[in-house]
């Protein structure tokens, strides 16, 4: 698979149910969500392309420690929405930082670095993850909590097989 499918796909299983979909269908504006977003993902790119000199067991094992790293956050992490209103900041600096921080201690960089270290490719990655998470949103806002919850803990659980198959292929 191509490193724009693989990112796709991490970005779509890291943002199933995550705290910045309840933001963002909370009255948030997409423009400003793209533009988070792609900070984030650019700066797991980054992260992840750090790690392309690496030798393919290393990259490997790496990608491996990542997605578990993203797969416990998925079932452990906080489920909380950061509450903009609280930051002391204007009302739309609150919300750019909030998701930035909901966006950043999530599932997604790991996921993404992950995706890079084992596909290479930095900008069809990059545009895969971009699509995976407006995939993402867009099944936030149309499914219901209860079917996000479980929907994230089976998402949480592929993540854990791919952290599997990459150690063992290491």
């Amino acid at each position: 698979m191509s490193a724009l499918v693989v990112a796709l796909v991490a970005a779509l299983l890291a943002g199933i149910g995550a705290r910045e979909q309840r933001l963002v269908t909370s009255g948030w504006t997409a423009l400003a969500w793209l533009a988070v977003t792609g900070a984030t993902c650019a700066a797991s790119v980054a992260l992840g392309a750090a790690g392309g000199e690496l030798g393919n067991e290393p990259r490997l094992k790496l990608a491996a420690i990542a997605l578990a790293l993203a797969a416990v956050l998925m079932v452990w992490g906080s489920s909380r929405s950061p509450d903009p209103a609280r930051w002391p900041v204007p009302r739309f600096a609150g919300w750019i930082a909030a998701l930035a921080s909901a966006q950043a201690n999530g599932a997604l960089p790991p996921t993404v670095a992950a995706a890079v270290l084992i596909r290479g490719g930095p900008l069809f990655a990059l545009a895969g993850a971009m699509v995976g998470a407006l995939l993402a949103l867009a099944l936030g806002s149309l499914l219901s909590e209860p079917v996000l919850r479980r929907a994230r803990i089976g998402a949480a659980a592929w993540l854990g097989v791919a952290a599997a198959w990459a150690w063992m292929t290491a």
